[in-house]
């Protein structure tokens, strides 16, 4: 289970020129509107950038927003909607993004700084990346001593939550597996329940199918055992 994760250009918030007139469309139809946009300029912008240069370019600010709300307590962690949309967006198509989400609220501390996981948004491929993402997960399931960061855990949740109560649907199932994996981490929450949730949007969705499973066998992270 220690290797389950292996499954452009700066961003416009949400709004502004894409807003529909208030009043004509219900606020979730507009969502939905905005983020299928969204979702084709993250597509467009792969393929005429490539993958590495439109990934970093997209997350650079969505990513500097969460790593700074994960340095706040949970009520004052917060993203703009820009970048819950821009998060939203790529957490769905590229499972490495998703990965530096999970690896940002287990990680020593001290790896939010640098470009450590701006490169694993962009480059899983690099070394370094690579050894971030497997020390991480490894530890979890391999050393008692490693625990959770229960402040970074818990302003992660929150950012989360906010993100699936905004966010329409389809765009809610990575949120919704990460949070699941993060309460099993932290032994707080019903990590259950919102894996339960992901899969009733996505069957497919391997994160939360992982947790279930952990669940099943009682696997419990190595701190916990």
């Amino acid at each position: 289970m220690g290797r389950m994760m292996q499954d452009g250009p700066g961003v416009r918030p949400v709004g502004g020129g894409d807003a529909e007139p208030e009043g004509r469309i219900p606020a979730m139809d507009r969502m939905k509107g905005q983020m299928r946009r969204r979702l084709e300029e993250y597509r467009r912008r792969r393929h005429e950038y490539g993958a590495q240069e439109a990934d970093r370019g997209w997350m650079r600010e969505p990513l500097r927003e969460w790593i700074m709300g994960l340095q706040e307590e949970p009520d004052r962690a917060l993203l703009s909607v820009g970048s819950m949309a821009a998060i939203g967006v790529a957490v769905g198509e590229t499972m490495p993004i998703r990965d530096a989400l999970v690896v940002s609220m287990i990680c020593p501390r001290s790896r939010l700084e640098g470009t450590a996981l701006l490169d694993l948004c962009s480059r899983p491929d690099l070394d370094s990346s690579m050894r971030l993402l497997c020390s991480s997960l490894d530890a979890a399931f391999t050393d008692p001593s490693t625990r959770p960061d229960l402040p970074r855990c818990r302003a992660g949740l929150a950012m989360l939550e906010r993100m699936v109560r905004t966010l329409p649907s389809d765009y809610q199932v990575q949120p919704l597996a990460i949070t699941a994996y993060i309460m099993w981490w932290t032994g707080e929450g019903d990590a259950m329940d919102y894996a339960l949730r992901a899969l009733g949007l996505d069957g497919g969705c391997t994160l939360a199918s992982i947790i279930l499973a952990a669940f099943r066998h009682q696997v419990r992270p190595a701190w916990a055992s």
